[in-house]
Formats: C-alpha cells, sequence, structure tokens
C-alpha cells in the first residue's frame, strides 16, 4: 500500500540536484509504507488564521486504524470506514451519510491529493529540523496551495508532519463581522504507534451505520 505516492509524474529536467534526493526519498517513503498490514496512527489538526501566525485557531484531532485492506478514519464527529464491500463517510453532527465503492485508502487521511498536485510544483527546497527529522518545501503557481512543507524520519521514513498555505484568503468564522479575510494554514501532526493492537474486526463493519 502507498500511503504517499509522488512519484511516477516527477518532471524534474530543469530543477537542480536537490530534487534528485527528493525523488530518492519519497522512493523510499513509498517502499516504508507499501507492505504495512497494522496502522494506528494518532493525527492533530492545527488550524492558523494565517501564514505565519503562533496562535493557534482551532485544534482537532483524529485517528487512522488499517488492517489488511479495511481502514477506519476518525475526526471530530467525522468518521470514514473502508472496507471491501463499501466506502463510508458519516458526520454524527449533521447526519450526514455518504456510501460508495471502496477508494485507495492511502487518500483518506489526507487532505489533499498528492498524486495530483505534487505534479504542479515550481520549487523544491530541503531542509532539516533535526537529526531525526528532514523536511521538504513544495511551492506552487497554479493550485490552491501556495506552499505544502512535509517533514519525514529519515530512518523510517514515516510522513510525520504536513504543512498546508493556502493561497486564497478565507474568513475561518463566517458569523464574527470583524473577522478579516486571511489566508489559513493547516499544520497536521501523525504520530505513529509502533505497536499497534489487533483491532476489533468490529470496527470495520458496515453495520455499525
Amino acid at each position: 500500500m502507498h500511503f504517499i505516492k509522488i512519484l511516477g509524474f516527477l518532471i524534474i529536467t530543469q530543477i537542480p540536484a536537490r530534487a534528485q534526493d527528493f525523488k530518492s526519498d519519497v522512493t523510499k517513503i513509498n517502499v516504508a509504507y507499501k507492505d504495512l498490514n497494522l496502522v494506528h496512527i494518532n493525527v492533530t489538526y492545527n488550524l492558523y488564521k494565517n501564514h505565519i501566525s503562533k496562535i493557534l485557531y482551532k485544534s482537532d484531532k483524529g485517528e487512522v486504524i488499517k488492517k489488511g485492506k479495511k481502514q477506519l478514519y476518525r475526526i471530530s464527529t467525522v468518521e470514514m470506514l473502508t472496507n471491501e464491500k463499501y466506502c463510508i463517510m458519516t458526520d454524527k453532527n449533521t447526519k450526514l451519510l455518504v456510501v460508495s465503492d471502496p477508494v485507495n485508502i492511502r487518500k483518506q487521511y489526507l487532505p489533499i491529493d498528492l498524486d495530483t498536485t505534487m505534479k504542479l510544483f515550481k520549487s523544491i527546497e530541503f531542509f532539516k529540523v533535526s537529526e531525526s527529522q528532514y523536511g521538504y518545501k513544495l511551492k506552487f503557481d497554479f493550485t490552491d496551495y501556495e506552499e505544502i512543507d512535509f517533514c519525514f524520519n529519515p530512518k523510517s521514513f514515516f510522513i510525520e508532519k504536513l504543512t498546508i498555505y493556502q493561497r486564497s484568503p478565507v474568513k475561518l468564522d463566517p458569523t464574527n463581522d470583524t473577522m478579516q479575510k486571511e489566508k489559513p494554514r493547516m499544520e497536521i501532526i501523525y504520530k505513529y504507534d509502533t505497536k499497534p493492537q489487533e483491532p476489533d474486526a468490529k470496527i470495520f463493519s458496515e453495520k455499525n451505520y
């Protein structure tokens, strides 16, 4: 299984040598996720009003539980289940229930379609957070995002953080008359359970809905 498949479409002939390292690192990321059968990830979503703000506007917690081709994704009141028969999305607040055919589960816990987005980057910049965390800044001209940064562990090659810089200004609270439109930033932090327990098979059943 590929959680993050960013290869196969990279056109790097006009990008400096750093792109070659990027390609190599992303290959290793794909390999790291490919054969994972049992996964439990705790996910934190931190929303900021603009690209530089250090003041947290909103935070949500979520989790991803995967066993083979079955996956359950939860965040706040929203759940998304994928099993052999269905893909089911439900929101307990709005009472929304959507049922469709199974989808590629690697895309469910990412808020963007990296396969499409990564075709359009204009520049790559490598950065090192620490000896245990490396990252890349990807900048764009013609997408909804000005920049996407992702950090990964250079030993496990698991993605640990994704930061999305929105291009268009938005009003995060439409009911607040004094709030100005700004370009928000979303930081998504992934914490992996190093020894995930076998999940109860019942959590992957469509009968729960």
